[in-house]
């Protein structure tokens, strides 16, 4: 992204609105009403939640529905990313009017996002980072 001749600069954009959307929406999107009323009566900053536009929301949908097809390696059932045949199935069941590009690019975005967390939670000794969910965007 910080090459101004890169053919693929005006992506950047969309990427990290993409990666920060799908970050706050596996944070705080699935919160329940309850959870909110605790959080506003601790009065916990919450960061409100990333402005995106129909390419994002579509990037992330389809990220949601790609990583259902996702691989898995090995004996600890290691994620693989997600490839380009993954995002072509869903392009091929549902209607996606975004450039393939910039489709590409933020899903690929999103999932090293996500594999990254996935790594430093097992790092952790964790198992917080769940499956991506598409419940919000279907």
């Amino acid at each position: 992204c910080g090459n101004p001749k890169s053919a693929h600069q005006g992506y950047c954009r969309e990427k990290k609105v993409a990666v920060e959307c799908y970050q706050w929406d596996r944070e705080f999107g699935s919160l329940t009403d309850w959870e909110w009323e605790i959080i506003n009566y601790l009065m916990v900053d919450v960061p409100e939640r990333p402005k995106a536009d129909y390419q994002v929301e579509q990037a992330i949908a389809v990220f949601c529905m790609a990583t259902r097809s996702r691989r898995y390696a090995g004996f600890a059932a290691t994620p693989l990313p997600i490839t380009v045949a993954n995002i072509t199935d869903v392009v091929t069941a549902h209607d996606i009017m975004i450039p393939r590009s910039i489709l590409d690019a933020c899903v690929f975005a999103i999932d090293d996002a996500w594999l990254k967390a996935l790594e430093e939670d097992k790092q952790d000794g964790g198992t917080d980072v769940e499956p991506p969910s598409s419940d919000r965007y279907e």
